[in-house]
């Protein structure tokens, strides 16, 4: 190793660990490298200002090309624990000097809240070309379910390196879900898959009845996840049908309230009206305080070939015109008047 004459002046020792907030720059280390001295007019520092390329020929990324006022200058630092220093000159090779100004850019943005603040999960649905045969749910495939089923796959991933927790997202589907596929989860989550069912209320009088008969198939789902650990992906699959001629669905049938956007898909980016798509909620900690942020995901739907495709997750529903189309209510309700003195039943929707 050779004579050491580019070390840093304090000035920028100072500096580089000020900027790092004196937090290891490796974000899989993170350690705080300053507290209190046992004299209280000191603080006890435990990083080091590391050069990315070494001050000294021989040394770890030396660049010749460098002036000495670059080697020594702040540009050519990162603020690394002892630990995390010895670790990347040791094995140098593994840490090329691009690598080590990625990091300390990073870690300077995550520092300026920028990178605090995770960024939104992976959040995609497509229909998948083919059915996949499952023991449980699909154990043949014959050619009335393949014009009948479409497999849906539902993917959410955590990108971040920091744990997301309290994931709800709400499902409004083009097509009624039949039946679960495959499903592929981390171990340890707690997950819940769940139609939502719409609470009816009945008002009657005189001796009318509201009978509720058995719940039916929807196309509104929810899935929830307690957390998403870092780096995680989940995957979900279900079968979906068309709905029921008898259902007021859309766009299968013509329906006088309701635009049809169908014929050309393509026009739903162009008007921003949005009938069909993914929304919900999850919560990260910033600051020991957890912060709620919403996501919305449009759905195309193409009618023809039943195919579905999920637009970029974005934290709100702006710009789209989102409408709360209703395929089927989950539930099928008769109302009966009385025998003799007559009555009157309302049913409503809550």
């Amino acid at each position: 190793m050779g004579k050491r004459d580019d070390d840093f002046p304090p000035s920028v020792v100072r500096t580089l660990g000020l900027r790092a907030a004196y937090i290891c720059s490796n974000p899989d280390c993170r350690r705080l490298t300053v507290g209190p001295h046992s004299d209280p007019e000191k603080p006890l520092i435990t990083g080091e200002a590391a050069h990315i390329c070494a001050a000294a020929s021989n040394g770890p990324r030396y660049d010749a090309n460098q002036t000495p006022e670059e080697r020594k200058s702040i540009t050519n630092g990162i603020w690394l624990c002892g630990g995390c220093n010895k670790k990347v000159d040791t094995d140098w090779k593994a840490w090329p000097a691009e690598r080590l100004r990625k990091m300390k850019a990073e870690h300077e943005q995550w520092i300026a809240a920028e990178g605090m603040i995770p960024s939104l999960p992976v959040v995609t649905l497509t229909t998948r070309q083919t059915l996949r045969l499952h023991q449980k749910y699909l154990s043949q495939i014959t050619p009335e379910l393949q014009t009948a089923l479409r497999e849906q796959e539902l993917v959410v991933r955590n990108p971040n390196r920091v744990e997301l927790s309290n994931f709800s997202l709400d499902m409004n589907l083009p097509e009624i879900v039949d039946r679960p596929g495959h499903a592929s989860v981390p171990t340890g989550p707690a997950v819940r898959i769940r139609p939502i069912r719409t609470a009816m209320t009945g008002i009657v009088r005189g001796n009318a009845t509201v009978t509720a008969h058995p719940l039916g198939p929807t196309h509104q789902w929810n899935l929830e996840i307690d957390r998403l650990p870092a780096n995680s992906e989940f995957c979900f699959a279900f079968y979906t049908v068309v709905p029921d001629e008898s259902m007021p669905s859309m766009p299968y049938q013509k329906c006088k309230t309701l635009p049809d956007l169908f014929k050309d898909p393509e026009e739903m980016a162009t008007h921003k009206e949005c009938h069909f798509y993914l929304k919900g909620s999850y919560q990260f900690v910033l600051r020991n305080e957890f912060v709620t942020t919403a996501i919305f995901v449009p759905l195309l739907f193409k009618a023809k070939e039943r195919a579905i495709n999920s637009y970029p997750v974005q934290d709100s529903p702006e710009p789209w015109k989102v409408w709360n189309d209703v395929l089927c209510s989950g539930a099928t309700l008769k109302v009966g008047g009385g025998n003799n003195s007559g009555g009157s039943a309302a049913v409503y929707g809550m």
